[in-house]
């Protein structure tokens, strides 16, 4: 499958070396051995990942478990290799036929998954992304013969060189790509041409839907809207029985609207089930006309911690429910296969790899129905404010601009993509209150993204007023406090500013984050990242560069560029000490001499010298005991009998 891209980088003289994905600890930790190794070798050394390439051609049960457990398990531990290496080097992920970009393009969904995977790493890791590339699929374009394919591929193959070798002349990031023939297309975000239709689905009183995830806040307000829509029959599916506020609801909305709804306590992730289910459907019921698959959980975890359990019950109900189903779907004619996404799958969201890869594949499957001729549909959904209760979650999301959509709203939304004629209309769409006056600064902080620049456009003035009023004058109560406070003590100061700082932006305890902690490590993305370097700013009175995390990834490595290259607060040359201590350690002398070894920790400070210089000012380096150096309960107990 990689054939012709290895010919490509020889005949461009491209040292490159292959590298199988990690499959276990073991190689996670050999692998980041590697990278630092060549990365330390080549200062242009670039990671392409290819191994979703080498998959089936067709989409299949085969090839969306190999990209589950193989392709999405190796990329998570790839990603934090590159973590443990301290790598700051770009990461490239390559697919075949991940995205619908001409009409002669058949897509693969698992492939996609990749995408929505990247998409939110991008935003976790920074520092390491380079961004996405999509190839055309193998049964892609009406080539006449194997040299030709062969042609196209290594053609294909050149142009994706080309564009990460290439320095960019623009300020704009494009980090997502998709190559097919001669073209290299790339993604822009747009607002849906001419006014929403504002039609209500039309829906059959003679006719079966089926609302998987039905007992969910959201699958019950859809199940509302079909019902009140003119649908006969609902079957709502759960893995679990209704509440009883839920039963309530249900024999409302059956009574109120004359629609016959039934519950069906099944797990779409299990085929079986999937196909009792479908039966049951046949046996009792009219015709099925359409499927809303609303099945599935949110999925949270920094992909730092992401492990393989947590994977498997992301795509578990979301992922398999909406594969078996539509397995089935070719011999049902349906009216149209809706699914649910998400906004995570567009533009990613800190936490969301797993979630992401899952809402991906639905994208993805949507075109892939449209191919067979079936009217499939995904709606990548902002968070609704149904089942979202938890106020500080809802406060989080405004601050950045994320505002959550009332039912009504997110139902119109629903009720607008759907009203595409069958097949003709797009088979993606997007329903999001999104502020991007406050949305799209906090995004771009490490660069303008090529994805939202048509957005961009629409909100210039905002944009530029939303920029920080306020005058930087370099005089605050931290740079005073800094400026008296004795040469040793600064940066000690300044790092415990930053740490607090840190903790109310990640929300992690102060007391847990060390002196050399990564900004990344503690889980800080691009949003946090933004919000950090305002803090900053307002704390030392200077402007900070929007790529201060990135730039110096280590809270001990921020604190000392503030201190040198911001403020100018840092340790005299030591140049002049350093000289007369040799000029003592010199001098000749008829007494005995002890060399005496210095291999221990300096409270502190990182060195002997600086510990002298800590002794000579009497500098006060009393801390309390690091909790992974010793168990302090095993020595100290406040009752001294």
């Amino acid at each position: 499958a990689v054939g012709p891209w290895a010919d490509v980088l020889t005949g461009r003289g491209h040292r490159h070396r292959g590298v199988g994905l990690p499959a276990a600890g073991a190689d996670e930790e050999q692998l980041a051995t590697v990278l630092r190794s060549a990365a330390e070798d080549d200062s242009t050394l670039r990671i392409v990942h290819v191994a979703a390439l080498d998959s089936d051609p067709a989409p299949s049960m085969r090839s969306l478990l190999r990209m589950q457990h193989r392709i999405l398990s190796g990329t998570r531990r790839l990603f934090r290799a590159a973590m443990t290496a301290e790598l700051r080097r770009p990461i490239w992920v390559v697919t075949r036929g991940a995205q619908r970009v001409t009409d002669a393009d058949t897509v693969s969904p698992d492939q996609s998954c990749l995408w929505g995977f990247g998409r939110a790493a991008a935003l976790e890791m920074p520092h390491v992304w380079g961004g996405l590339a999509d190839l055309a699929s193998e049964s892609t374009g009406n080539v006449t013969g194997a040299s030709e394919a062969t042609g196209n591929v290594t053609g294909e193959w050149s142009r994706f060189v080309s564009r990460i070798t290439t320095p960019r002349d623009s300020a704009l990031v494009e980090d997502q790509f998709a190559l097919r023939d001669q073209e290299v297309y790339v993604p822009r975000l747009t607002r849906r041409a001419g006014h929403p239709s504002g039609a209500p689905l039309q829906l059959r009183s003679d006719a079966t839907y089926l609302v998987t995830g039905g007992l969910g806040s959201i699958g019950l307000e859809i199940a509302g809207y079909l019902a009140a829509h003119g649908a006969g029959h609902l079957v709502l599916t759960s893995r679990r029985p209704p509440s009883d506020a839920a039963r309530q609801r249900i024999d409302a909305l059956g009574a109120q609207h004359g629609c016959e709804i039934r519950v069906v306590s099944a797990d779409v992730a299990d085929a079986h089930d999937v196909a009792r289910l479908l039966a049951g459907v046949q046996a009792d019921l009219p015709a099925l006309a359409g499927i809303v698959h609303a099945a599935g959980e949110i999925g949270t975890t920094a992909l730092s911690e992401l492990d393989d359990a947590e994977i498997d019950r992301v795509f578990a109900g979301k992922v398999w429910g909406a594969w078996h189903l539509s397995e089935a779907a070719a011999d049902l004619h349906l009216d149209f296969f809706v699914s649910t996404s998400s906004i995570a799958s567009v533009w990613g969201g800190y936490g969301q790899t797993a979630y992401g890869a899952a809402n991906a594949f639905l994208d993805g499957l949507a075109w892939r129905l449209r191919e067979q001729g079936i009217p499939g549909l995904s709606v990548n959904f902002g968070p609704w404010s149904a089942g979202m209760a938890d106020a500080e979650s809802r406060a989080r999301l405004d601050k950045r601009g994320v505002r959550t959509l009332s039912p009504a709203d997110a139902l119109a939304g629903l009720a607008d993509a759907m009203a595409a004629p069958d097949t003709q209309g797009p088979a993606q769409g997007i329903v999001a209150r999104i502020d991007w006056a406050r949305f799209l600064p906090l995004y771009q902080q490490a660069g303008r993204r090529g994805l939202l620049s048509e957005l961009e456009r629409e909100v210039p003035a905002q944009l530029a007023a939303a920029a920080p009023a306020a005058t930087l004058t370099g005089k605050t109560q931290l740079v005073e406090r800094l400026t008296n406070a004795p040469v040793q003590q600064r940066k000690r100061l300044l790092t415990d500013y930053l740490r607090d700082a840190v903790a109310e932006v990640t929300r992690v305890d102060a007391a847990e984050i060390r002196e050399d902690a990564g900004f990344f490590d503690l889980g800080m993305d691009s949003w946090m990242a933004v919000e950090l370097r305002r803090r900053i700013e307002q704390g030392v009175g200077h402007e900070i560069p929007v790529t201060l995390v990135m730039d110096h990834p280590r809270l001990s490595d921020a604190s000392q560029y503030l201190l040198d290259d911001v403020l100018g607060l840092s340790e005299p040359d030591s140049g002049r000490s350093a000289a007369q201590f040799a000029s003592a350690v010199t001098t000749r002398t008829n007494e005995p001499i002890a060399i005496v070894a210095v291999s221990c920790r300096f409270p502190g400070a990182p060195d002997p010298e600086a510990f002298w210089e800590v002794l000579s000012g009497g500098v006060d380096a009393i801390r309390e005991v690091p909790e992974d150096r010793f168990d302090i309960d095993e020595f100290y107990d406040p009752d001294p009998e």
